[in-house]
């Protein structure tokens, strides 16, 4: 089945900052997989564009490291939102209330192979906050936390 586009939230290009937070064992693994440190503020660049299988999120957390995406909506009645990062795919739900979306993982294939939401779990929360800017935050857990975890929040400045 080909992946259906979903509309953009954000266009082009746009500037911001990321705030990382891990701890645990293996916290600094989430951070390294998802291209971002293991602690501190850095400055980001996120690109958006519109493909044939999608939007192509290409976010830029690192100096020469790229963090290249692609995500569709799977089924637009359940509100199914799938995001492919390399051979990890992720299938994740959404659902908006009072203008804050929140985004759970239902599970995470890599390759053939389904992760259990024992081992990984995300869950994100987005809200337009102050001047229309788009605030993130994301939570990654390894076995409930308890071997790593990694926590950002992310702030796109400029459009």
């Amino acid at each position: 089945m080909k992946p259906r586009k979903r509309h953009p939230t954000v266009a082009d290009q746009h500037n911001g900052v990321v705030n990382v937070e891990t701890t645990g064992p293996l916290g600094w693994l989430l951070a390294q997989t998802s291209g971002l440190p293991r602690s501190g503020m850095i400055s980001s660049r996120l690109e958006l564009r519109e493909g044939p299988a999608g939007e192509r999120w290409t976010r830029h957390l690192r100096p020469g490291r790229s963090n290249p995406a692609i995500s569709w909506v799977q089924n637009n009645a359940s509100h199914e939102l799938v995001e492919q990062l390399g051979p990890v795919r992720m299938r994740f739900t959404t659902s908006v209330n009072n203008g804050v979306t929140t985004v759970r993982l239902r599970y995470v294939c890599i390759g053939r192979f389904r992760v259990s939401r024992r081992l990984v779990n995300v869950e994100a929360l987005g809200e337009t906050v102050d001047n229309g800017q788009l605030r993130t935050s994301v939570e990654m857990t390894l076995l409930g936390g308890k071997v790593g975890s990694l926590a950002y929040t992310s702030i796109l400045l400029t459009g």
